[in-house]
């Protein structure tokens, strides 16, 4: 629930700059448009950033190609300098013939 009231609260501010920039320009600034405009970059932010690990993933962060820590299954926000990459940890079995 918090994380919805802070992503409405950034999209109303984004609208809301946008806005207060853009007043004394020579065209028509729609306020909605502004605002559907920040909304949009906002939610293509969260999914770039967002990382689901499943309970049989781990993931290991690397930035710059450096290991810099491990994911446990859930939700995790990542910077998008970062890079995450899923490691399945199931174990598999292999049917060897017999004699």
């Amino acid at each position: 629930m918090g994380v919805i009231l802070l992503v409405l609260a950034a999209i109303f501010a984004v609208g809301d700059i946008v806005v207060m920039v853009f007043e004394g320009s020579s065209g028509p600034v729609d306020a909605i448009t502004i605002t559907a405009v920040g909304t949009f970059m906002i939610v293509i932010l969260f999914v770039r950033t967002a990382y689901y690990i499943r309970s049989y993933e781990i993931g290991v962060v690397t930035v710059l190609r450096k290991y810099r820590g491990h994911l446990k299954p859930g939700l995790h926000l990542v910077p998008p300098i970062a890079m995450v990459r899923r490691i399945d940890t199931r174990a598999q079995s292999v049917e060897i013939p017999g004699n």
